[in-house]
């Protein structure tokens, strides 16, 4: 008969699941929408938007430091420079650290700059107010040029007296590549690949296209979202709503079991001590079970979960990354202190069975001595087979034991290798102890 407390627990449980799994479907349709579709749109609005916000700022801030009376001066003498190269320094470090600014002489000579500036070529720094795109070794920046008039008493306002160039970083180089030109903006749902814009779309991106446009309407940059990645971030949402979900069953699960690793009443006996330890370990290795389907290794997951950081070369499919030894390691030690606890209880009750040992009771002797001996190998041996495993195929020196520098991987692995070590220690100490229950 199920108890009051069972039925609660169960409804409980059950109300969590739909409640997640209904909570993980809402936040999927405003995250990502009900489709690639709706999901491409907002990628798009979220890069064009902050496009838009970042040509506008480098805008601004070119045209306030070109107001700036010692930008028309040119910094010309010491002093000149020195006050010019501080007001460049005041107005980047309001712009953040992927932005730089460099104040240009009427022949296109750097006088001034702040932040890491690329090469503008000549052209562009003696030209018309302009956007555009310059590839390079540090990335794709974003350059906006102001030109900068004279000011001082006397002179013709119209005769340009150098230029402010104003970029930002809008992909880091992406290193050696066979496609140099081609760069990568991140976005909460999906990458965006862009490159500058040549009058034409991104080759083979066919409708997942778009155009980043400059303030003024001209095109700039063409940029394309692959439907694989659309795909993919529904499928990372989707796997982790599934883990959330499986996390709490796991939970639930182990607060059904709890009863059951409590101690047992004085006058128990010895079969209800097994009974309620049989619950207690099968609702541990339930709730393991659940917590290793949750633990499944995906990309962009942090290297707790990493493959490339341990997968057993003798159990690939159990033992698929560092969780999942520290999952094993705390369930050995679990189950080992659910036998110890259950061990401890049924001696009181045992001690009516016992017996001396005797020509009579010698092969039984024998035989539960050879069992218990032979269980304590196979434990050992499990363990030596789990640690020479855990120390060929991990990817990281276990021989590290300082927590410092802090690696995720590292650390659950020597967690579980030294929490397998003290069950195997602890089964065998239980093993030994039962065989001697029997025997006075």
């Amino acid at each position: 008969m199920v108890s009051v407390r069972s039925r609660r627990l169960l409804l409980a449980g059950i109300a969590g699941v739909v409640a997640i799994q209904a909570a993980g479907w809402l936040l999927e349709l405003v995250r990502l929408g009900g489709s690639d579709d709706a999901a491409f749109g907002r990628v798009k609005r979220h890069v064009s938007r902050n496009f838009a916000q970042m040509a506008v700022s480098l805008e601004s801030l070119a045209a306030d430091l070109a107001a700036r009376s010692e930008a028309a001066g040119g910094g010309g003498d010491p002093a000149s420079r020195t006050r010019l190269f501080a007001a460049v320094r005041s107005a980047a470090a309001t712009a953040g650290p992927d932005v730089a600014l460099t104040v240009y002489d009427a022949g296109a000579a750097a006088s001034a700059w702040a932040g890491r500036p690329s090469e503008i070529p000549a052209q562009r720094v003696l030209g018309e107010r302009t956007f555009f795109v310059a590839p390079g070794p540090l990335g794709l920046r974003l350059v906006y040029v102001e030109p900068v008039f004279e000011r001082s008493r006397g002179a013709d306002p119209r005769q340009r007296s150098g230029s402010i160039a104003a970029e930002r970083v809008l992909s880091p180089a992406p290193g050696i590549t066979e496609t140099p030109d081609a760069f990568r903006i991140d976005t909460p749902i999906a990458d965006v690949a862009v490159r500058a814009w040549r009058g034409a779309r991104m080759p083979g991106s066919r409708p997942r296209s778009f155009t980043l446009r400059s303030p003024d309407g001209e095109p700039l940059l063409a940029a394309a979202v692959s439907n694989a990645d659309l795909r993919a971030a529904r499928d990372r949402w989707q796997l982790t709503v599934r883990n959330l979900t499986l996390t709490f069953m796991m939970l639930v699960v182990l607060a059904g079991a709890a009863p059951a690793a409590l101690p047992a009443p004085r006058r128990a006996t010895v079969g209800q001590s097994l009974r309620l330890a049989g619950l207690a370990a099968g609702g541990v290795v339930v709730a393991a079970l659940l917590l290793h389907a949750a633990s499944t290794p995906a990309p962009l997951r942090s290297r707790l979960f990493a493959p490339e950081v341990y997968r057993s070369l003798r159990y690939p499919e159990m033992l698929r990354s560092p969780a999942d030894l520290l999952l094993g390691g705390a369930l050995a030690a679990a189950l080992a202190v659910i036998a110890a606890a259950w061990l401890e209880r049924c001696r009181p009750a045992a001690r009516g069975l016992r017996g001396a040992p005797s020509m009579r009771r010698a092969p039984r002797f024998l035989l539960t001595h050879l069992a218990g001996g032979a269980l304590l190998a196979v434990i050992l041996t499990g363990l030596d087979v789990v640690t020479a495993d855990a120390a060929f195929a991990s990817a990281v020196d276990l021989l590290h034991t300082a927590l410092s520098p802090w690696d995720a991987g590292r650390v659950a692995l020597l967690a579980g290798l030294l929490l397998a070590a003290v069950g195997s220690v602890w089964s065998g100490v239980v093993v030994l102890a039962a065989t001697r229950v029997a025997w006075r």
